[in-house]
C-alpha cells in the first residue's frame, strides 16, 4: 500500500460521529460535575441515554482505529516482506523489553 492510501485513512470524525460524541462528552462531565448525594436526581434518562451514546461512540471509534491498524500492519508486511503475524511477534518482544 502507497504512502498516499495509507494518508487517505487518516481518521476524521464524521459530523455525526463529532456531533454524538460532543454531546455526550458534555453530559458526563456534567454528571463527574455532580455530588453524590444529588446522583440520583442527575442520572436522569436523558443523562443515562447520553452516557449509553458516549459508549457507543467510543465503540465506533475503537472499531474505525482497528481497521486503519489492521492496514497499516498489512502495509507494514508487505513493505519489509514479513507477514502480519511475525511482525505481531517483533512487536510483542520489542513490548516485553520495555517492561523490563
Amino acid at each position: 500500500m502507497s504512502t498516499s492510501s495509507m494518508g487517505a485513512l487518516a481518521m476524521e470524525l464524521p459530523d455525526d460521529l463529532a456531533r454524538r460524541f460532543d454531546t455526550a462528552h458534555r453530559v458526563l462531565a456534567e454528571v463527574r460535575a455532580t455530588p453524590p448525594y444529588l446522583m440520583t436526581r442527575a442520572l436522569d434518562e436523558t443523562r443515562l441515554n447520553a452516557l449509553a451514546e458516549l459508549s457507543t461512540v467510543c465503540s465506533d471509534l475503537s472499531d474505525r482505529a482497528t481497521g486503519a491498524l489492521a492496514i497499516m500492519l498489512d502495509a507494514a508486511a508487505e513493505h519489509f516482506g514479513a507477514t502480519y503475524t511475525e511482525l505481531l511477534e517483533v512487536y510483542e518482544e520489542d513490548a516485553e523489553l520495555d517492561e523490563e
